[in-house]
């Protein structure tokens, strides 16, 4: 039996592609175990392979798992008539709504992603998301026996990499304070524009030093420029863009973080709430999707994530007695998500569907 995975694109670092390296490990028990992608990053090609190499379907036990972000002609086509078995691991898509305005073409992605998980229910053999939220999700596309497992991540990944000591002075002089954090790319549904008028409040009335550092890719340049524009608005000069970074420049800014923040309106799980509480990061979000289920007991979640809310609770939370309180309700929050217990809940879900 082969079992393979097919992504829409691969990149190291990707989280989705991640996830995917981390199964191959555990896929490779049962017999040969490749990953196939449309779209590969030049960071992953010695990885990934090409999705029009995927093995054709000779033999009916062989299974193939679609990891679902984002719409992908190519690889719906390339699945849909096949006489394997399919087996779906939903990332969740995004609403296309926030998107529209600056990518009209990518908002037509998230749609087309959303009909093509409709049409593929009759092929699909079983399927799993990494939250419940994103269960539900796929009932509403009409699926029926979707489990939750968690993602095989490693929230410690970062743990091991050397310092990068340039770098942690960088941050010192742009946050030489208070310093509070978020990481994921800059896209509308994420709502950096809610933690910029949080960040105005907060450094209006409360801690005038305190410095707001937004890590991740300016996947759109206007709505990039359009935050910018509006932090220069604010006059908020420590306030800091980095752009994408290197995991180890990543590992510095969460051990440096007093605070990591989301005002995200839409999650599937999100990875970087996680990767805080595994660098003892305290963590305040909006209870959006999956991140009141992802953050459990392990950070404050606000129900109603306007700026002004936003500012008192990252206020609160760098308050010392509060923000070791959040610290240590992390770490426990950790120890629920363990990688060896997502290890034996994925390999139960595959021998009783393979």
């Amino acid at each position: 039996m082969q079992i393979h995975q097919v992504l829409s694109g691969a990149a190291t670092g990707d989280a989705v592609t991640r996830i995917a390296l981390n199964t191959r490990t555990i896929l490779r028990r049962y017999g040969p175990s490749e990953i196939y992608a449309h779209h590969i990053d030049p960071s992953a090609h010695g990885f990934a392979l090409p999705l029009d190499t995927l093995p054709p379907d000779e033999h009916p036990d062989d299974v193939v798992i679609l990891h679902a972000s984002i719409g992908d002609e190519l690889v719906f086509d390339r699945l849909a008539d096949r006489t394997d078995r399919l087996v779906l691991a939903y990332h969740n898509i995004s609403p296309s709504e926030p998107f529209r305005e600056f990518d009209p073409s990518f908002a037509d992605l998230l749609d087309a992603g959303r009909e093509q998980l409709r049409a593929l229910v009759p092929r699909v053999h079983a399927a799993w998301a990494f939250s419940t939220f994103s269960v539900e999700d796929l009932e509403g596309l009409g699926y029926r026996g979707v489990e939750t497992l968690a993602p095989l991540l490693d929230p410690f990944h970062l743990d091991d990499l050397h310092d990068d000591l340039p770098y942690l002075r960088q941050i010192e002089a742009r946050a030489p304070r208070e310093m509070v954090l978020f990481v994921g790319q800059m896209l509308p549904h994420k709502r950096p524009d809610v933690l910029l008028s949080a960040h105005h409040l907060l450094v209006s009335h409360h801690r005038p030093d305190a410095a707001l550092v937004l890590v991740g890719s300016p996947r759109f340049p206007a709505y990039y420029r359009q935050l910018a524009s509006y932090a220069a608005s604010l006059n908020l000069p420590r306030v800091w863009f980095t752009g994408a970074v290197t995991d180890a420049q990543l590992a510095e800014l969460y051990r440096r973080a007093d605070v990591f923040v989301t005002a995200s309106s839409h999650e599937g799980f999100c990875i970087p709430v996680i990767e805080a509480m595994a660098h003892s990061t305290p963590v305040v979000s909006a209870a959006s999707g999956a991140l009141r289920e992802t953050i459990g007991s392990g950070g404050l979640v606000l129900d109603d994530p306007t700026p002004e809310r936003m500012c008192e609770a990252i206020d609160l939370a760098l308050e010392p007695g509060m923000n070791s309180r959040l610290t240590l309700a992390g770490r426990r929050r950790l120890r629920e998500i363990d990688v060896p217990v997502a290890e034996a809940n994925l390999i139960d879900f595959l021998d009783r569907h393979l």
